[in-house]
């Protein structure tokens, strides 16, 4: 049987399966930007409460999809996603993206990049 990391690793990679299969479709609010969001686990914090933070994580970009503030997002290897945000300013996706449970409990580091788009 496989280290507890590697189990945390494998209950990861089953939701993050999950939110790639979703695939959100695209929104459009009004004059919004485009930012991209690279989540990365922290694999310095892991914990027993590993797995409902990812679920906490997956529900938050479910629920912000909803919302119409996120255009598609989902995983691009066991420890890394990738999600993009449709608001009108940085201080608005930085809002967002701080308040996900997982990034709050510092299980996932995000980085924030404006996104220019100059196709269609």
């Amino acid at each position: 049987m496989g280290s507890v990391f590697d189990v945390l690793k494998m209950r990861y990679s089953v939701i993050a399966a999950a939110l790639l299969l979703i695939m959100f479709s695209g929104c459009t609010s009004g004059s919004s930007n485009s930012y991209i969001v690279i989540y990365k686990i922290n694999d310095d914090e892991l914990t027993s409460i590993y797995s409902s933070l990812l679920e906490n994580h997956g529900d938050y970009i479910l629920e912000l999809e909803d919302k119409n503030f996120i255009e598609k997002a989902g995983p691009i290897n066991d420890s890394t996603g990738i999600a993009i945000y449709n608001c009108k300013s940085l201080q608005e996706v930085n809002s967002l993206v701080f308040n996900d449970p997982a990034v709050k409990q510092n299980l996932i580091k995000p980085k924030l990049f404006k996104w220019d788009v100059v196709t269609k």
